[in-house]
């Protein structure tokens, strides 16, 4: 009898060797195996390759967006401080501008109060002498005027007939004479602060001390 060998499928032409099919199906399938696995490996690799790849670029391009983004708040926020120094430095002008204006508003204000407080008093001043001036020369025309004495018939001056009007009723009266004479003037007589009767009769105790 013929021993069986299991390197071939049939024996002797006639018989299969069940055996030798069995171990190559099973030689088979292990090389599917290890195929499938190395496909899947290449597969893994070649995805993971290309997975990292493109990873690597999104990333690069997601930091050089973040460095854009980075960049351009920079930018923003610079821009914003210089806008908030030149805002500050504007409202500074405007406030030294309105405490100028303020300032000059109110010293023209007081300058105008002194103007007009000044203008006042050279008025009241003005208006003194003018009617100083006036009384004196109402009094010089007063005492050019001539009338008739009738005691003694002659034309005299106003004051000399006060005069002797006033010699009649008053026992050593002042008179228009001894007043020239001693150069007393209105402004003097006024600052005497005393009445025209008082003038009268006491006026010689002021004009011949």
């Amino acid at each position: 009898m013929i021993p069986w060998n299991i390197k071939y499928p049939t024996q002797n032409g006639e018989m299969i060797n069940l055996d030798w099919i069995i171990s190559e199906v099973k030689r088979l399938n292990q090389n599917m195996d290890e195929l499938e696995q190395r496909v899947l490996a290449a597969a893994l690799a070649a995805t993971k390759e290309y997975v990292d790849e493109e990873v690597s670029d999104l990333r690069t391009d997601f930091n050089n967006l973040s460095d854009e983004v980075a960049n351009l708040r920079l930018y923003f926020d610079q821009k914003i401080a210089e806008l908030q120094t030149q805002y500050d430095t504007f409202v500074r002008a405007v406030d030294n501008s309105i405490d100028r204006l303020v300032h000059r508003i109110e010293s023209y204000e007081e300058y105008m109060r002194e103007a007009i407080i000044g203008l006042n008093a050279s008025m009241d001043v003005k208006i003194a002498n003018n009617n100083i001036y006036i009384l004196d020369k109402v009094a010089e025309g007063i005492v050019n005027v001539k009338v008739i004495n009738y005691f003694t018939g002659q034309l005299v001056t106003v004051q000399d007939m006060f005069n002797t009007l006033a010699e009649l009723h008053l026992d050593n009266p002042i008179t228009y004479t001894e007043v020239a004479s001693a150069a007393i003037t209105y402004a003097d007589l006024r600052d005497l602060n005393m009445t025209y009767t008082e003038l009268a009769i006491k006026g010689k105790s002021f004009i011949n001390p």
